[in-house]
C-alpha cells in the first residue's frame, strides 16, 4: 500500500489500523507529498494507494488527476476529512475505487475497502484487455453467436475475408457450425479444432465457447 498524506497523526492512525487488522497483512509506504508519492509508484510498486487529496504540493482534483495518470491500472482509496464527501464522489466520478473518511476509521472498515478496491479494479483492467484484444490482435477472430451468425469480425479477419460479414454461416469459414460445435455444446473440453477450406487455401480453425455461453471465439 503506498499511502500518500501529509499528515503524520494521519499516517500513523492508517499504519496502526493496518497492523491490528485480521486480513492478510499489508506493507506500507507512507510519502509526505504528491512528488514523493510519484517517486514511490517507481520505487515501491504498490499494488494500491491510499490518497489524501489535500496535499502541500496539490490539492482536490488535480491530485487525483496526477496519480491515475501516472498509475492508471492502480486502484485508488481515498483518505476524506469531514466535509468532503462531494468531492469524493467527484473523485470515484473520475476513476479513484472507493474512499473512507479518516474520522472513526477501523482495521476491518480500511481492510476490506483496500480488498474490494483490488478486486474491482483487477476486474476493470481484465475487461479493458480483452476489450482491446479483439481489435488490436495481428491474428484473424471473430466472435459469434450460438448459431454461427458473426457478432464480431476483426481488422485482420476482415483483411482476409472481406464477405464473411455479409455472407455470416454461408461463409466457407463458418460451413457446418451446428454440427461442428455440437461436442463443445456437449461439454467437450475447447478449444475445437478443425481445418476448413476458403478458396484455394486451407486453414487451421479453432473455436472456444464464450463464458457466458452465449456464442464462441473462433481463432485461426
Amino acid at each position: 500500500v503506498l499511502l500518500i498524506e501529509d499528515n503524520p497523526a494521519d499516517a500513523r492512525l492508517v499504519s496502526e489500523t493496518l497492523r491490528s487488522s485480521t486480513a492478510p497483512p499489508f506493507a506500507l509506504e507512507w510519502e509526505r507529498t504528491l512528488e514523493g508519492g510519484l517517486r514511490g509508484l517507481e520505487r515501491a510498486s504498490p499494488q494500491v494507494i491510499l490518497l489524501d487529496m489535500g496535499l502541500p504540493d496539490s490539492t482536490g482534483l488535480a491530485t487525483l488527476e496526477r496519480v491515475r495518470a501516472a498509475a492508471p491500472a492502480l486502484p485508488i482509496v481515498l483518505l476524506t476529512g469531514q466535509g468532503d464527501q462531494e468531492t469524493a464522489l467527484q473523485a470515484i466520478a473520475q476513476g479513484a475505487q472507493d474512499f473512507l473518511a479518516k474520522r472513526g476509521l477501523d482495521d476491518e472498515t480500511l481492510a476490506r475497502t483496500l480488498r474490494f478496491a483490488l478486486e474491482r479494479q483487477r476486474l476493470e483492467n481484465e475487461f479493458i484487455r480483452l476489450s482491446a484484444f479483439p481489435r488490436l490482435n495481428p491474428e484473424p477472430l471473430l466472435e459469434t453467436d450460438a448459431a454461427g451468425t458473426p457478432q464480431y469480425v476483426n481488422p485482420a479477419a476482415r483483411a482476409l475475408f472481406h464477405d464473411l460479414p455479409g455472407l455470416g454461416t454461408a461463409h466457407p469459414l463458418l460451413k457446418g457450425w451446428a454440427e461442428a460445435t455440437e461436442p463443445l455444446r456437449r461439454g467437450a473440453a475447447p478449444p475445437l479444432v478443425r481445418l476448413v477450406a476458403v478458396g484455394s487455401r486451407t486453414y487451421e480453425e479453432h473455436v472456444s465457447p464464450m463464458p457466458d455461453g452465449d456464442g464462441f471465439w473462433v481463432y485461426l
